[in-house]
C-alpha cells in the first residue's frame, strides 16, 4: 500500500528526507521551467488543466511541471481521471520536493495528500482566475485561459508569475493549489482560494516566494 501524508500543521519534513534546495533556487527552476513551455508552445501552461471534471478535480499546471522534471519517479499521471482517483495514486503521493520551501514546515494539505508551497498567480480579485487575458486585473494563470508574452503589458520583470504560500498549502497536483490563485485586492500578501485567504510567503523568513514572468527571482 502507498504511504498516506497526514494532514497535520505539525508534519514536518524529516531527518531522512531528500535534500531540498532553496526556495530562491526553486522559483528560479519554475520560472525557467514555465519560459520553456512558453518557447515550446507559444503560451504559459493554463493554471487549471482542461476537461468536463469539475475544477476540484482536475490537475494544475504543478503536476506537468513535477512530471517532467522529475527524472526520479518516471510516473505519468492519467489526466482522463480526477488527480484524486486511485489510478493517480503512485504519482500525487509521492513528496514533491521541487515544490517544497524548506522554511515551510507544513508539508501536507488539509486533505492529507503532499502539498506544494507555489502557486501561480491568477490574477487581482476573487474572480481573476475566470477573467479573460485581456482584463486589466488577469494574471498569467487561469482557469482554460493560456497567456502569452504578448498579453503581459506592464512586462514581464514587472509581473508577478508564481508566489510561495505558507500556510494551509494545498496538494501539490491539484488545480485548487498551484493552479492559478488571486491576490486579494484588499488584502496584499494573501492569495484568497475557494477556502479563505491563505499567506504568501515573500519575506526574507522564507528565503524569497516570487519570481516574475521572466523567470527573474527579486
Amino acid at each position: 500500500n502507498l504511504p498516506v501524508v497526514q494532514p497535520s500543521g505539525t508534519d514536518r519534513m524529516s531527518a531522512d528526507a531528500p535534500p531540498v534546495e532553496s526556495a530562491e533556487s526553486q522559483l528560479k527552476a519554475i520560472g525557467k521551467w514555465l519560459n520553456q513551455q512558453h518557447d515550446k508552445h507559444g503560451a504559459f501552461p493554463v493554471g487549471v488543466e482542461p476537461g468536463d471534471m469539475p475544477l476540484s478535480e482536475r490537475f494544475g499546471w504543478s503536476a506537468r511541471f513535477i512530471e517532467e522534471t522529475d527524472t526520479d519517479h518516471r510516473v505519468s499521471p492519467d489526466r482522463s481521471r480526477s488527480w484524486k482517483d486511485p489510478a493517480n495514486e503512485s504519482f500525487v503521493r509521492r513528496r514533491a520536493t521541487r515544490l517544497l520551501n524548506p522554511a515551510v514546515t507544513t508539508v501536507a494539505s488539509p486533505d492529507g495528500f503532499p502539498a506544494g508551497h507555489y502557486a501561480g498567480v491568477a490574477g487581482v480579485g476573487s474572480d481573476a482566475p475566470l477573467l479573460k487575458k485581456s482584463h486589466p486585473r488577469a494574471g498569467i494563470f487561469g482557469i482554460d485561459r493560456r497567456t502569452t508574452r504578448d498579453d503581459i503589458r506592464d512586462g514581464t520583470s514587472n509581473t508577478l508569475m508564481v508566489v510561495g504560500v505558507d500556510s494551509q498549502p494545498e496538494a501539490w497536483a491539484s488545480g485548487a493549489g498551484g493552479g492559478g490563485q488571486p491576490l486579494g485586492k484588499s488584502s496584499p500578501g494573501s492569495v484568497i482560494t475557494a477556502r479563505g485567504t491563505e499567506g504568501v510567503a515573500t519575506g526574507a523568513a522564507t528565503g524569497g516566494g516570487l519570481t516574475s514572468a521572466a523567470g527573474a527571482v527579486p
